[in-house]
């Protein structure tokens, strides 16, 4: 239970920072 939910913050935690790349690389 706790390696899913850790697995979970870890991919959200990437996919925000792509997205904020992308962001970033848009402006």
């Amino acid at each position: 239970m706790l390696l899913i939910l850790h697995r979970a913050t870890v991919l959200s935690f990437f996919w925000w920072t792509s997205v904020l790349l992308v962001v970033l690389r848009m402006h």
